[in-house]
């Protein structure tokens, strides 16, 4: 029985049962998980920390709605936060109006290590789906990416 390509199967009519387009496109991303896993290893730094940079590249974040946007659980945010401050990419600023209130913010070293992170991981990236389908596939995920961004948002209003 020769096997379909994911792009001619059709969607599945039943509730309980995904499109198999979309079974592909999670091992694809499950694959290029691994595959950034070891980008990252080789970088010195892991992915929870790489996303937690990404979230401070738009400047300081409070604490409490970093753990709220990049969806960490609080432990897990100390534990990055302190991996990160100790390697000098990111340092913890006193919020002045409360004692309480510790502000994110990426150093220098931390603005420099997320832009080389991300330039390998878009390298490594780019080498998997070399091809006439290249392009199509980047706006694939560049219409993801604003998908998820708008996801995140709603999130966080609501």
């Amino acid at each position: 029985m020769p096997s379909e390509s994911p792009e001619s199967e059709v969607l599945s009519t039943g509730a309980s049962e995904p499109d198999r387009r979309a079974k592909a496109a999670v091992r694809s991303i499950v694959f290029l998980y691994r595959e950034f896993e070891r980008v990252c290893r080789d970088e010195g730094i892991s992915i929870p920390q790489y996303r937690l940079l990404l979230f401070l590249r738009h400047g300081p974040k409070r604490a409490g709605e970093l753990a709220a946007r990049a969806a960490i659980q609080r432990p897990t945010l100390t534990s990055l936060v302190d991996g990160l401050e100790k390697d000098g990419r990111l340092r913890r600023v006193q919020v002045e109006a409360d004692r309480r209130g510790v502000r994110l913010e990426l150093t220098d070293t931390g603005m420099q290590d997320m832009r080389r992170v991300e330039a390998k991981l878009a390298g490594a990236l780019q080498g998997l789906i070399e091809g006439d389908e290249s392009a199509e596939i980047l706006s694939a995920f560049t219409k993801m990416a604003r998908i998820l961004d708008g996801e995140v948002e709603k999130r966080l209003q609501g």
